[in-house]
Parts: C-alpha cells; structure tokens; sequence
C-alpha cells in the first residue's frame, strides 16, 4: 500500500510532463499568434495559409484549456 508521499513522488514525473507540454504548446500558440499579426493586408477569405493558421491557434488553444481543464480536475 502507498502512503501519500509515494502517491505525490510518482505522479511527479507527469506534472512535470504537463508543464513541458503546456510550455510547447504556449511557445507555439505565441509563434502563431505573431504570424498572425504581421500577416501582409488585406488578407483575402480564401486565404488558405493564413485561414490554416487561424485553424492551428485555435487547435492550440483547445489543447492547452484540455491540460487546464485535466489540472483542475487533479487537483487535491
């Protein structure tokens, strides 16, 4: 049987995996996001380059509410 001391030590290499996780997606969401902002205008809607990016921040931003959403719910 595991006391709580044992419980905390191995789920210590998960958080550590989900704070690396959420730091890569965070460095790319703001890789994204700067694309975005220096994206030459006008931009036309059949962009599909820049419509791709808008697609892949918003793919970002879903995985990085799922790790908050996964932290809160293993919180003590």
């Amino acid at each position: 049987m595991h006391d709580h001391h044992d419980i905390a030590s191995m789920d210590a290499p998960l958080r550590s995996s989900v704070h690396a996780r959420r730091a890569a997606l965070e460095r790319e969401r703001l890789r994204v996001q700067a694309e975005i902002v220096s994206y030459p205008m006008p931009i036309p809607a059949c962009d599909l380059y820049f419509n791709g990016l808008l697609e892949q921040r918003a793919r970002i931003c879903e995985q990085l509410a799922a790790l908050d959403q996964h932290e809160r719910n293993s919180a003590p």
